[in-house]
């Protein structure tokens, strides 16, 4: 149950600061796509890193280089 805490933290982590990332702090008109994007980009790479870990074989590398 901890694991699933953990995970729900790492997501929502990963998906705010990806939007973070692509925010536009000095201009008026605020493209949402690009936002929306980038945390979407961020939250699949995420979960990918993180379900290749609880993988018994060692292919976190392969995962975290894709």
């Amino acid at each position: 149950m901890f694991e699933f805490i953990a995970f729900i933290f790492k997501i929502g982590f990963a998906t705010f600061l990806g939007a973070l990332i692509n925010y536009p702090f000095d201009e008026k008109k605020i493209n949402n796509e690009t936002i929306i994007y980038s945390s979407l980009i961020s939250l699949f790479s995420c979960s990918l890193v993180t379900m290749s870990i609880q993988f018994p074989i060692n292919i976190a590398g392969v995962a975290t280089g894709a």
